[in-house]
């Protein structure tokens, strides 16, 4: 059987200092119950101060539930850039390809294309393909000076691209998640 605990975009997680403070109000309650029920102090006048722990401890968890769902804090976990492992396999006269070797699906959408060297060119994409583990993506000359981007087989819609591409010159390229603004990958070919 095999378990997956990814989170999909829409799933909401807890940071981990919202986990802190949960269990330490947790804590704190199981020490009143223990202290009243099993230990025999609820016999002792000490409700008082059970009464003080309990209202500590929940208010505790509303800051908790509070940072999460009013301030959040539990959408900064999920928002994550794409991981993957990305290999450069070659250049030749008429193409740049890149290898998908594992990690997360990326989407062309949501993912520029940055190739530099001695002509560069910035890919944005309009349309859409996705490349999962074991799939290329592959930069090619389409006809005369005009450079498209295949995804995995897919051609995908550049607004701009490469005029030429040459095998006697070295290339880098770089993956950046549109999100946030970080790099995927960057290879050189």
């Amino acid at each position: 059987m095999k378990i997956d605990f990814t989170l999909d975009s829409d799933d909401r997680a807890v940071s981990p200092v919202i986990g802190v403070i949960l269990m330490v109000a947790i804590t704190v309650i199981l020490a009143a119950v223990i202290g009243t029920f099993v230990l025999g102090l609820g016999d002792r006048a000490v409700s008082p101060v059970i009464g003080v722990i309990l209202m500590v401890a929940i208010t505790v968890i509303l800051a908790a539930v509070i940072g999460t769902f009013v301030l959040g804090l539990g959408d900064q976990v999920s928002n994550t850039t794409p991981q993957a492992s990305i290999s450069a396999e070659g250049v030749d006269d008429t193409s740049i390809t890149l290898s998908h070797g594992g990690g997360d699906t990326l989407e062309s959408g949501s993912t520029d294309i940055v190739v530099e060297g001695t002509n560069s060119a910035t890919y944005n994409a309009t349309s859409g393909g996705s490349l999962s583990t074991a799939q290329d993506i592959v930069i090619y000359e389409d006809s005369g000076s005009t450079y498209n981007v295949s995804w995995a087989g897919t051609n995908v819609t550049y607004d701009s691209g490469l005029t030429t591409i040459s095998s006697s010159d070295s290339y880098t390229v770089t993956l950046v998640d549109t999100a946030s603004g970080q790099i995927i990958a960057e290879k050189e070919v």
